[in-house]
């Protein structure tokens, strides 16, 4: 596939819950990169029968742009994706913020919960959605990318970083993409989203099914514009005190010994120890991403 106009040259690739919609916030602000209209296209995984045309869309705003790109929470997910963004440009620049696999599947869960995806507890959630835990197999998922690109095109960061030190992060984000490092949108300051409740399962569910057909007929950016909105207020409230949904200890330390190798698998991709980034996790204990 040859691009006809505005080359994408970088894409955030998820994964969801480790902040990608910080990230796209704040590349959005950005006076130097031109970001596309819907967060998360999906155009390389569910939408590439669209077609290169209906992708560029999305980037009539970036005429004139050196530095044009997206954010997408599932890419990293896609055994097809890679080889797609390869072919559509090799050079391609690409950034993945990861998250303690096992925190970041609960707040997957919350998100399900949320829009009344799901009900029941975490574990039943598990038992029932196996590919909430096959996600965070981060390892596996890089070395499919590592397998079109060069490791210099791939940054690897954090989450743990952006939440301990989001103005250093988002100065590496820049300083990868090759744009000023020191002018850091104001963006870069707020927090990530928190977990929160449906006020309604019913209105919750009505809503999501309605973003899903939205993007079936191929209009995400109406999504996005959505979700910028009030109507997430309107919709949601955040935990409160004693209602917080809660993982068992014991699942914990089982799903620390299901992600060890694959941890171990990414610690040596990366050159990072993971294993010990995430081995003081208390775990999920209060309201978060």
């Amino acid at each position: 596939m040859r691009p006809s106009a505005n080359v994408v040259n970088f894409a955030v690739i998820g994964p969801g819950k480790a902040g990608t919609t910080w990230m796209y916030s704040l590349l959005k602000a950005h006076p130097e990169v031109c970001v596309a209209a819907a967060k998360e296209t999906m155009f390389f995984d569910a939408n590439y029968h669209r077609g290169v045309g209906w992708y560029h869309r999305f980037y009539e705003a970036c005429d004139g742009q050196a530095v044009v790109g997206e954010v997408c929470n599932s890419y990293i997910f896609s055994e097809e994706a890679p080889g797609r963004m390869h072919a559509y440009n090799p050079v391609m620049k690409l950034v993945t913020s990861l998250r303690n696999p096992i925190d970041r599947a609960f707040s997957n869960y919350l998100f399900w919960l949320r829009n009344a995806q799901v009900s029941g507890s975490f574990e039943d959630t598990v038992v029932a959605r196996p590919e909430l835990l096959v996600q965070g197999l981060y390892g596996m998922h890089l070395e499919r990318y590592l397998g079109h690109f060069p490791a210099r095109q791939l940054l690897v960061l954090a989450f743990d970083d952006l939440q301990r030190d989001p103005l250093a992060f988002a100065r590496r984000l820049l300083e990868f993409l090759g744009v000023a490092p020191e002018h850091v949108p104001e963006v870069a300051g707020e927090k990530v989203l928190a977990a929160s409740r449906p006020r309604s399962r019913v209105a919750a569910r009505v809503v999501k099914q309605a973003a899903v057909a939205v993007r079936r007929v191929g209009m995400p950016d109406v999504v996005t514009r959505v979700k910028g909105g009030a109507l997430p207020r309107l919709l949601y409230r955040q935990y409160g005190d004693g209602d917080y949904p809660s993982m068992r200890a014991e699942t914990r330390a089982e799903l620390i010994r299901y992600f060890a190798s694959d941890v171990a698998r990414l610690s040596q991709l990366t050159g990072r120890d993971y294993a010990a980034l995430w081995s003081g996790a208390a775990g999920v204990s209060g309201p978060g991403v």
